[in-house]
């Protein structure tokens, strides 16, 4: 399995400096109130067409506020990272006409009456004179198909990064995910996973059952955030998203009101994430004017997509500098020759912190840490070090350097330090064809000459590594089947289990069905790699797997199940079959710190949380800690369900 947790730390910094270079971290004043109306009667069939004629302009005003708080997933590796905004004024949309079968609108940003944009303490928006140059006399071009779905949002490349950033994630906002198909259409109601500012996150959308035009969305859990990437898994989070969206019979946007508030904490409970938002727009104004023969379709070459991030290569360089506090390439590998031997620097984590942010400024010479690890003096802790490094900056350079280092003689030396090299590829965020083309040869080359150690740690690091690529990634498809495969001809207990972990580091969901067809498999090693298997494929079967292994007799089974429902949405109903498990099953020994801590993200699940709480209070425990601890957690779920 995957080795090394402090790795994943590294890999967690540029998602981290990515999520900030935004400049989008708003937040109301006062806090937003949840929309509280509910419908009884079923929801209508969705009737909306869009329809925007040439030469509409709409002007809509707008109040967006929100706010973020990312904290580094370990001490030592800088202050919490924060930003804020406030914007206030007029979104203008132009119909513009058509360019083959999408439509075209422009938006633009006017009348800024508020304009507070704070990103890592600096005042972005500070005068008039500024707000202006960002933008006064700018206009964006959105694609929409003629489903409704803007599919691009076009800029000129002289176009300010705020401006683009701005209107990149207003639109993101604005963007509700329409039905698929004319059965979800005709149902009134679906559920979707969908790209957000943070993240992914699943949501499911209801019609008005008065008002067929309005659509009611609300999000239950984000199944990834990308200041958590290197997390795996869901990071343990609460979520409180609500938005409405009221289109006009006519064909467009009347109204929108978004309002989210998320917090997310690290699989040891540290903070990670705040975030509060709040999005209101409204039609105030529709008129006509003449639009132009030429929209400036062919000027606008930068193109973005609603949801997908895109950071300033200006902004992410200045953070990426202010990471590095002036720690040279000369002064780190001095460093790393001096002190890195034993795998561990002085002041550690804020080191690496440092360290990796000088190699994503330079990455041409990551080359320059060959020489280090080559060094004859230098011990497989030492090195392991330089690997973590690169694994830190995790571009196509530092990854180049990796898979040359990895083939070295002194690599090589020692092969049980050798299949934890190898793993450090299955935490590059974003890993290369050539890595990917890498991790299976080398699997192939490990099971042809006979050595199953080596073999298991290539798989478990093609297998995260397959876990970073997108779900419509063909090449996803490609390295899983080795997988699959590898899992199809395993003949005994161990390597049954090997592939089934590997399996569940690539976490995709179309995996499921084989990896529950193992969940009766005589050998309980066998069944708690299923357990672990499923920790990232929250799909109701697995989650349903996962409760049954729960109640498994052997504690190793149940301790993974419980693990991984961790990262699984778990309702009321899933908290009463998991209290059934509890209650006529029983926990094993040890177990209960794994109870507790899913019963504490999730208090608010129903009163089954309080029944298990109840259970486990009751239960002879050594303890004192963790018993106080529940005994806090049942008051908390008491106040909520009015238990007694």
């Amino acid at each position: 399995m995957l080795k090394g947790t402090r790795l994943r730390i590294a890999a967690a910094l540029a998602a981290i400096t990515a999520a900030l270079a935004l400049g989008f971290f708003l937040v109301p004043s006062t806090p937003p109130t949840s929309d509280s109306s509910s419908q009884a009667a079923a929801p209508r069939p969705f009737s909306w067409r869009p329809d925007w004629p040439a030469g509409t302009r709409y002007v809509y005003t707008l109040d967006w506020r929100s706010q973020q708080r990312a904290v580094p997933p370990l001490p030592g590796q800088g202050a919490p990272m924060e930003g804020s905004l406030h914007l206030s004024g007029d979104l203008v949309l132009r119909a513009l006409g058509h360019d083959g079968e999408a439509i075209l609108l422009g938006a633009s940003l006017e009348n800024l009456r508020q304009h507070e944009l704070r990103v890592a303490g600096q005042e972005v928006l500070p005068d008039e004179a500024a707000v202006a140059a960002a933008y006064s006399g700018r206009e964006a071009l959105l694609e929409m198909t003629p489903a409704g779905t803007v599919r691009a949002i076009r800029f000129l490349p002289e176009d300010p990064d705020v401006f683009k950033h701005t209107v990149q994630w207003l639109i993101t906002h604005m963007q509700p995910t329409l039905p698929a198909d004319a059965t979800q259409r005709d149902a009134g109601q679906w559920d979707v996973t969908e790209n957000t500012s943070l993240g992914q996150a699943r949501a499911s959308y209801e019609v008005d059952a008065n008002q067929p035009r309005t659509l009611r969305r609300t999000r239950s859990n984000y199944t990834r955030l990308d200041v958590a990437a290197a997390q795996g898994g869901v990071a343990p989070q609460k979520l409180d998203s609500h938005a409405t969206f009221t289109f006009a019979e006519a064909g467009h946007l009347v109204s929108l009101s978004h309002q989210e508030i998320l917090t997310a904490r690290t699989d040891t409970g540290q903070p990670l994430l705040d975030s509060m938002e709040l999005v209101r727009l409204s039609l105030r104004e529709l008129g006509r004017f003449s639009p132009p023969a030429d929209v400036g379709l062919a000027a606008r070459t930068e193109v973005r997509k609603p949801g997908v991030i895109t950071t300033s290569a200006a902004v992410e360089r200045r953070l990426l500098e202010q990471r590095a506090e002036g720690l040279t390439m000369e002064k780190l590998t001095a460093e790393l020759l001096a002190y890195g031997n034993g795998g561990e620097m002085p002041d550690h984590s804020h080191w690496l912190w440092r360290a990796t942010g000088r190699l994503a400024l330079e990455p041409e010479r990551c080359r320059e840490l060959v020489a280090v690890f080559e060094n004859p003096s230098f011990t497989a802790q030492g090195r392991a070090l330089v690997l973590d490094l690169l694994v830190g900056a995790g571009h196509a350079q530092a990854q180049a350097v990796l898979r040359e280092l990895l083939e070295t003689r002194e690599a090589r030396a020692d092969s049980g330090a050798y299949e934890l090299f190898l793993q450090r590829l299955g935490l590059v965020q974003a890993p290369e064809k050539d890595t990917l083309a890498w991790l299976a040869r080398s699997h192939q080359e490990a099971e042809s000459s006979q050595q199953p150690h080596l073999r298991n740690a290539s798989a478990y690091a093609l297998g995260a590594a397959v876990g970073r690529l997108g779900a419509e990634d063909a090449e996803a498809g490609t390295y899983n089947r080795i997988l699959i495969e590898g899992l199809g001809a395993a003949r005994t207990p161990g390597d049954r289990e090997t592939y089934l972990r590997a399996l569940g580091n690539a976490g995709r969901t179309e995996n499921v069905a084989t990896v529950l067809s193992y969940a009766g498999d005589p050998d309980a090693s066998v069944r708690a790699a299923v357990a672990a298997a499923l920790r990232k494929a929250d799909t109701p079967e697995s989650t349903a797997a996962l409760l049954e292994l729960a109640g498994a007799s052997e504690p190793s089974v149940q301790a993974e199940a419980l693990t991984s429902l961790r990262g699984h949405v778990l309702n009321a109903d899933a908290m009463a079959r998991l209290r059934d498990v509890v209650l006529t099953q029983g926990l094993s020994r040890g177990t209960e710190p794994l109870l507790v801590a899913l019963l504490g993200e999730r208090l608010d699940a129903g009163p089954a949380v309080f029944q298990m709480l109840q259970a486990l209070s009751l239960k002879p425990s050594d303890d004192p800690s963790l018993r106080a601890y529940v005994l806090q957690l049942m008051a908390r779920a008491a106040r909520l369900h009015g238990a007694p």
